[in-house]
């Protein structure tokens, strides 16, 4: 998330602030990056009682 704001004191003076926050997961677990050359963009993320789909060639 990113919010800017900005605003004029005079002509010749801005003065302004950026934020950002943003989500770390720190649980100690590995990505496993092998699964993002395995899945296809095309399969739904989950099943359709709402757990993760596991199986990498469902279509």
């Amino acid at each position: 998330m990113r919010a800017n704001f900005d605003t004029n004191v005079r002509d010749w003076l801005t003065i302004g602030m950026q934020t950002f926050a943003s989500f770390g997961d720190y649980s100690g677990l590995e990505a496993d990056l092998r699964r993002g050359y395995i899945y296809s963009p095309l399969i739904a993320p989950f099943n359709e009682d709402g757990s993760i789909a596991t199986e990498s060639y469902r279509c």
